[in-house]
């Protein structure tokens, strides 16, 4: 807080400039991020309704893992449900 009381107004009005701009790049990372976690789950979602068609069809399961990239853990789970 002292920093402020010994600062001149041009380099408070830089720091405040400085902080805005953080702030500005902080909000479009989180954006970012969040439109690529959505993308992710939606290209998931996608393997899995792909995943649970070839089951019904017969297709077995290290067939579908090799074709969807899925994991053990993800086929079981819709084997499951």
């Amino acid at each position: 807080m002292e920093v402020l009381y010994e600062a001149k107004p041009m380099e408070i009005d830089r720091m405040i400039s400085n902080l805005e701009n953080t702030i500005k790049e902080a909000m479009m990372k989180s954006a970012y991020d969040g439109r690529l976690e959505g993308k992710l789950e939606g290209k998931l979602e996608g393997k899995i309704e792909v995943a649970r068609r070839m089951l019904q069809q017969g297709i077995s399961i290290e067939d579908i893992m090799k074709l969807t990239g899925l994991e053990m853990t993800d086929l079981q789970k819709i084997i499951i449900n």
